[in-house]
């Protein structure tokens, strides 16, 4: 069993700091309660067997937040994947909407803002964005990278204030052929699979939501976590 909140219980536990000795032994994991926002020392004694098999147990039971993103001029797709071990969760998910209407940095403004929302909230410790999708008009290509870039900004900032944030990108032929086998699956395709693996009773809406959950699906099939 991972080590617990002593506060509320709960085993969902994050940012973690680790204080060694002299000769690089853990001594000690600092940590804080997801659920109840508590902070937490556990002190690792050296010289008894059952202290030094918890904090392995800890580790070993540590989760992962998974942030997958689907980046769009008009729609930015999000979804928030829990993973440890092999079991997967979806956590949230949803879209980030630009008003065709808008001006061009107020729209790159309402993606930063709530991308920065999505972060903070849910303080992902893996980002997975999609790289920019191939036969695309050189304007929708141009609109797609300056959204990118946007977000990309957001996560070097959060990865800056929180020291800890792998960020990894995935093309989009990747994740089809990832999530599905076939590098032209369809969006509906990419749907059922990440009904499946997600154990959802209905395919996840909206269709961004559900690309950015497969991008974050992709990444966990790719490291071997999901088969």
């Amino acid at each position: 069993m991972a080590l617990k909140c002593k506060k509320c219980g709960s085993e969902d536990i994050i940012n973690a700091v680790i204080t060694e000795d002299t000769i690089g032994e853990i001594v000690a994991v600092e940590y804080r309660c997801r659920h109840c926002e508590n902070r937490c020392v556990f002190n690792l004694n050296k010289d008894e067997e059952e202290e030094t098999r918890r904090c392995s147990e800890y580790f070993d039971g540590w989760m992962n937040y998974i942030l997958g993103i689907d980046p769009g001029y008009a729609n930015v797709g999000w979804a928030v994947i829990s993973q440890r071990h092999e079991h997967v969760e979806l956590v949230a998910s949803g879209v980030i909407k630009t008003d065709a209407g808008m001006e061009e940095m107020h729209r790159y403004r309402v993606i930063d803002r709530n991308v920065w929302g999505i972060v903070s909230h849910y303080e992902p410790n893996i980002a997975v964005i999609e790289g920019l999708p191939p036969n695309k008009h050189q304007n929708k290509q141009t609109e797609i990278a300056g959204a990118r870039g946007v977000i990309l900004d957001v996560l070097a900032f959060w990865d800056i204030r929180c020291n800890g944030i792998t960020l990894v990108e995935i093309s989009p032929t990747e994740v089809k052929k990832l999530i599905t086998g076939k590098g032209q699956a369809s969006k509906e395709k990419i749907g059922e699979y990440v009904k499946l693996l997600l154990g959802l009773d209905e395919p996840l809406k909206p269709d961004h939501a559900s690309d950015a959950a497969a991008c974050a699906l992709a990444y966990l099939i790719k490291e071997g976590v999901l088969k």
